[in-house]
């Protein structure tokens, strides 16, 4: 369904009656015919077949099955490949190979899940375990989606398979706002989980963020509590596991008000991610930093933000803690006057959570574009419209998911606005926000943000 190189050729043609040699000799004999295209690149070749000439292959291929069983069992291969490579120094090459391959996993699992044999099933099951790290570093390549058809046939896997689809599923739920789903599905799965895997870090992460949004932060702590005494019994090295349970605990105490926590697992976060040497851990980690200091110590913290936000622009290729960390620089932007230069953060922010498709970010993102555009005397009517959207019944559902500092000022902000617009001039313009679609939301937002970053 996609380009290929000519290990995966080799993979689907050659079997019992065609030899290897066979596959690579047809290769060259049809993009010297034209009609398999040929690109080279990072010192391997990549090829594309016709749409026209594939559609007629598949049409008069003997055993389809056959051929996408063999095509999904190779690439369930890839994804094992590729996911120990986006734990090495070497994870941007990994990352590019992911990419390259998207188009061939997704079909691999689309295929994979709505096969008939339970077989087949965990096929798809093996390609979504080993990437399901990246729901959360890259969340646009919407690979948590792929396992939700899995769900009809969790009944017939085994614990670890099912926790795999069940976490990739609380994922989704999480994403779309519903937070209720997130969590029963997250549960389900760490019912399952045999042990401390990308499952069970994944469904530990949407329960206790759903318990700290439904106001139970002490639930939430027992949740993390539970998953550090079965990572303890693991007695493994400090690594990916350790980095992810310690970013999220930091996190959770954050929003809880908890600092002297969250400051203590950021700085044990980034010892790890420095000792990891992958730099999008190193960039995450160093966002956690940053949001620990805002309070204290804004300039410090804002290098620390800054350094992340630039390393996700370059080196990081994931994106976890990207918005978290534009947003946190647009507050420490706005504190400081530097208006034109927290609209452009804010904005990134709103494009992020947008584009990855995650809502509740893209809550928290116009909440702090309210107190940026609130920075502004021309912009008053606009933040009050933001905080309205906030509030709507789009947006309003969604528990925020930011820290309590983050809160004290937006509260502050809302009232400062209100008071200077008047009663009335206020309330119109919330409900203004409140009428607003999702995109329009995003849309005027933005529009909003870009006025006063051109400024």
């Amino acid at each position: 369904p996609a380009s290929f190189d000519e290990a995966a050729a080799v993979a689907v043609c050659a079997e019992d009656c065609i030899e290897q040699w066979d596959v690579i000799d047809a290769l060259g004999g049809l993009v010297a015919k034209s009609m398999i295209g040929a690109e080279g690149g990072d010192g391997v070749t990549r090829y594309q077949l016709l749409e026209t000439l594939r559609h007629f292959a598949r049409d008069h291929a003997g055993d389809l099955d056959g051929l996408r069983r063999r095509h999904a069992t190779h690439y369930a291969t890839v994804a094992e490949q590729v996911g120990a490579g986006l734990l090495s120094r070497d994870e941007r090459v990994w990352r590019h190979r992911l990419t390259i391959e998207l188009d061939n996993l997704r079909a691999a699992t689309s295929w994979a899940f709505d096969a008939t044999d339970v077989d087949d099933v965990t096929v798809g099951c093996r390609i979504v375990e080993r990437l399901l790290r990246e729901v959360v570093h890259t969340a646009s390549w919407g690979i948590d989606a792929w396992a939700v058809p899995g769900l009809t046939r969790v009944d017939d896997l085994d614990a670890s398979r099912r926790a795999t689809v069940r976490a990739a599923a609380s994922t989704v739920a999480y994403n779309a706002g519903d937070m209720a789903r997130a969590e029963t599905l997250g549960r389900l799965a760490i019912a399952d989980s045999v042990a401390f895997t990308a499952a069970y870090l994944s469904s530990l992460t949407w329960v206790s963020l759903s318990e700290v949004a439904r106001g139970d932060p002490a639930a939430a702590m027992v949740t993390l509590e539970e998953g550090r005494r079965l990572l303890d019994s693991e007695r493994g090295p400090e690594d990916w596991r350790i980095w992810g349970l310690t970013g999220l605990t930091g996190f959770i105490a954050e929003l809880v008000g908890d600092r002297e926590t969250a400051r203590a697992e950021a700085h044990r976060g980034l010892t790890i991610a420095r000792q990891m040497g992958v730099p999008t851990y190193l960039a995450a980690s160093l966002a956690n930093q940053g949001h620990t200091l805002c309070t204290d110590s804004p300039n410090e913290a804002l290098a620390a933000l800054e350094e992340a936000v630039g390393l996700f622009a370059t080196e990081a290729g994931g994106d976890s803690q990207y918005g978290s960390a534009l947003m946190d620089v647009a507050v420490l932007r706005a504190a400081s006057g530097d208006v034109a230069g927290a609209a452009h953060a804010a904005d990134a922010a709103i494009h992020q959570a947008a584009r990855t498709g995650n809502r509740p970010d893209t809550a928290d993102a116009v909440a702090i574009a309210a107190i940026v555009l609130a920075g502004h005397p021309d912009r008053l009517d606009a933040a009050a419209t933001a905080d309205g959207a906030r509030h709507g019944p789009v947006l309003g559902p969604i528990p925020a998911t930011f820290s309590a500092i983050h809160k004290a000022r937006i509260d502050a902000t809302v009232e400062r606005v209100a008071a200077s617009l008047g009663t009335d001039a206020f309330a119109a313009a919330r409900q203004r926000g409140e009428a607003m679609t999702y995109d329009e939301i995003i849309a005027y937002t933005r529009d909003q943000l870009a006025c006063i970053a051109d400024q």
